[in-house]
């Protein structure tokens, strides 16, 4: 099951920013490899954003909504590994670092709670990670007559 990452009862994860991964084996049916055939990974709901590998090879990075990536020329028939690389901003991390003393924090920035960065006077941790669901979907492209 996919959680937040900002759900996490250990604080290195609550607070983590930056990138984690995701590993999975996928079966792709033989019928599905056929011309005029396309495959998407569909990752759902992404926090912020994400590279996708297929059989160690990149798909490409899914930035906004639609989390979907094409990966129709990286499938093969049965069993393929697929990575998706999941990228945070580091805001969670500096909401994580306002508790604790200057010393031991991660960060070191000039931002603060303050004023800075959309001038909200409290800084929040915001979801994090893959959310999904995720799912591959397999279509068939039609030709219309206009």
């Amino acid at each position: 099951m996919l959680i937040s990452w900002t759900a996490h009862e250990t604080e290195g994860i609550k607070y983590y920013s930056g990138s984690g991964f995701y590993t999975r084996t996928v079966e792709v049916p033989d019928d599905w490899l056929v011309e005029g055939m396309q495959i998407e990974l569909d990752l759902g709901d992404v926090r912020d954003m994400a590279e996708v590998f297929v059989n160690g090879k990149s798909a490409g990075i899914a930035w906004k909504a639609p989390f979907r990536v094409d990966i129709t020329s990286l499938v093969k028939a049965g069993a393929n590994d697929l990575k998706i690389e999941v990228m945070k901003d580091w805001m969670n991390r500096l909401v994580g670092d306002q508790k604790l003393p200057s010393e031991k924090r991660f960060t070191r920035t000039n931002m603060t709670p303050q004023g800075d960065w959309g001038g909200d006077k409290t800084w929040k941790i915001s979801p994090a990670g893959l959310l999904g669901p995720v799912r591959l979907l397999p279509s068939v492209s039609v030709g219309l007559k206009m």
